[in-house]
């Protein structure tokens, strides 16, 4: 169910992004970002520099081929040319015309399709940084906000990282036009040149000034996108769709997202005036510098100092220098401007250590013992401690049920024991030695575990039990201890059988209780040393979760097994039972002793028995 109330105060919340020393390491990434994509483009497609050096001559020849023909008809007729030999010099221009154009297509399509396959290489660097950064930082809203700026440089094909080698190609080819015109124009006078460049280096300087404010503001933008992103998918996934239905919440929904959608509008409405502004600067500028311009070319026509066929050439050339120059100074403004985007994404997959580098590979053993030796741990950017000063030792072959009123800080417990988070301070040892020493991957082997958000993926039954893994024999073992066997047996493709609707029409809805099989065949498919069942049946009444986890009990058998739960259905069969309060370990025991105690333990179980008791022959 959503909570609403912490979803308004999760968004009245939005702390500085950048500290002083993310921004020192964004300005030394920042002075490499055109190397490092000419270095990875030759790590990655060789090919595609030299495509791009080719078909920058051939879009660049063009222009000046159309320019040749004025200058060549004007003169044919000034001179009274035979048409025959006039003819002739027209169809040599557009024999090389078409030549130049079609290998010009030619490769444009297959340049593109190289630089599309690069933003992805870049999109997978970005989406294993995700995957592998520590858990604790996924939780983290300064993280998720450099998570959400950094993907602006992968997220299209026109700006970002694909946009910059775009750029980057039609800089080389606008820079051999240029050569070609300023040679033309040189013939003329060194002056006008001068003018025309003077003029457009203004022009940008305006246009640079602007997008060097639309960038000041990406983190006010970036803040407002990600939440209307998260409300968006809130209003479209169906998940959401029965709490949005019986509690009436599509206003509640439209009203923040037109809300933060205004604010967003508003940043880029100052985005735009201000554009606007510039470009009333550069018209004006423009306009005088044309007047000037062709003021001299009509007037040395006049006189006799310019033919009239060079005056055609001179009037194209002046006329589309400014055109080729802009592009060239709007190239540069570009790669500058998706410089900075860059450098967001280097720095979020190479300038900020989200996973330490861990090379100890956990040792195989018979039994894994497992330590907490005064563990302390606070969420990032938050002071108050969710776990405070924690000692238990848990044998191998233990069965542990962690209990407790919510928010007690059990499942916070769990994340701890398996590294999605490291303590703020103690240690959490493994056969004696720091976990924090391990690989996480190694580490994350030791266990199976089941959640109380059941992960449905809209693969296959088998991908969603054994991910990549082809072992048959386990596969089938795993449905049949999970209960789900009858189930599967039932569908014509088994266990090749799509979940869900999104990806397959043919993908089928499993019940509540077949996901809870589903999830139970996973961790038995995995066969961890230590099984966690973090509270997976809270949706259940008491009877239906007491005799699951009785299931669970008989299926992991001798195997470490932690149960947490703020009920008590799984206390019956284990040996130990922690009954945490408000991050602490206020008791601990067997169901016998802290009966006895008569503390938090007994009064919780008092005020839940008789949910058991309806039930005949149930015993507790």
């Amino acid at each position: 169910m959503i909570n609403c109330k912490s979803f308004v105060e999760a968004l009245k919340t939005f702390d500085k992004l950048v500290t002083l020393g993310m921004i020192k390491m964004k300005n030394k990434l920042k002075k490499g970002n055109i190397a490092f994509l000419i270095k990875k483009a030759f790590e990655w497609d060789k090919w595609l520099f030299i495509l791009s050096f080719i078909n920058s001559f051939l879009h660049a020849i063009k222009p000046i081929i159309l320019l040749l023909y004025p200058k060549v008809i004007i003169e044919g007729l000034q001179n009274d040319i035979a048409i025959n030999k006039l003819l002739f010099q027209i169809g040599i221009l557009t024999v090389f015309l078409i030549i130049f154009t079609y290998f010009g297509e030619y490769l444009d399509g297959d340049i593109y399709a190289r630089i599309m396959r690069l933003r992805n290489r870049f999109l997978l660097l970005y989406s294993r940084t995700c995957m592998s950064m520590e858990y604790q930082y996924t939780e983290d809203k300064d993280k998720l906000n450099q998570m959400h700026i950094a993907f602006r440089a992968i997220n299209n094909n026109s700006e970002g990282i694909e946009g910059v080698y775009h750029t980057l190609f039609s800089f080389f080819t606008n820079i051999i036009v240029l050569i070609g015109y300023s040679w033309i124009l040189l013939t003329l006078s060194p002056i006008i040149i001068t003018i025309l460049i003077i003029s457009i280096l203004i022009n940008n300087m305006l246009v640079w000034n602007v997008k060097k404010y639309e960038y000041d503001v990406k983190d006010d933008i970036a803040f407002h996108q990600r939440v209307l992103f998260y409300i968006e998918n809130i209003m479209t996934d169906f998940s959401y769709g029965k709490e949005i239905r019986i509690f009436n919440l599509s206003d509640l929904f439209t009203n923040k997202f037109n809300k933060y959608k205004d604010n967003v509008l508003k940043v880029e409405s100052s985005i735009e005036k201000k554009y606007y502004k510039a470009a009333c600067i550069n018209t004006l500028i423009t306009f005088f510098t044309n007047v000037f311009i062709f003021w001299y070319l009509i007037v040395n026509t006049l006189n006799g100092t310019i033919q009239i066929s060079n005056f055609v050439i001179y009037y194209q050339t002046i006329y589309n220098y400014d055109t080729w120059i802009r592009n060239i100074v709007e190239d540069i403004v570009k790669i500058r401007k998706q410089n900075l985007v860059i450098s967001d994404f280097r720095e979020f997959v190479y300038g900020n250590k989200y996973s330490r580098k861990r090379y100890r590979q956990i040792e195989k053993s018979k039994s894994y013992d497992i330590e907490f030796k005064d563990v302390f741990f606070h969420y990032p950017n938050k002071e108050e401690m969710i776990i405070k000063g924690i000692n238990y030792k848990l044998k191998s072959g233990t069965k542990l049920a962690i209990v407790g009123p919510n928010g007690a800080g059990k499942t916070t417990l769990i994340k701890l024991l398996t590294g999605l988070y490291t303590p703020t301070s103690g240690k959490i040892l493994l056969n004696g030695n720091d976990i924090t020493e391990y690989d996480l991957n190694s580490y994350y082997k030791l266990f199976s575990t089941i959640f109380q958000e059941s992960l449905v993926l809209a693969f296959s039954v088998k991908e969603n039990i054994a991910f990549d893994d082809d072992n048959m024999r386990r596969l089938h073992n795993a449905i049949k201890v999970s209960g789900l066997e009858n189930k599967i047996e039932s569908l014509s493709l088994k266990e090749n059988t799509p979940l869900l609707k999104f990806l397959d029409k043919e993908g089928i809805e499993l019940s509540g209780g077949e996901k809870q099989k589903l999830m139970l065949a996973r961790a038995v498919y995995k066969d961890g040393a230590i099984f966690i069942f973090d509270e997976p049946t809270a949706n259940l009444d008491p009877i239906a979760e007491a005799r699951i986890y009785e299931q669970f009990n008989d299926i992991v058998k001798d195997k470490t097994t932690i149960f947490i739960s703020h009920r008590l259905a799984s206390t019956k069969f284990c040996d130990t039972i922690i009954y945490l309060n408000n991050g602490v370990i206020e008791e601990m025991g067997t169901h016998e002793e802290l009966m006895r105690k008569n503390g938090s333990y007994a009064k919780m179980f008092a005020l839940q028995s008789q949910y058991y008791k309806e039930v005949d022959n149930y015993e507790f």
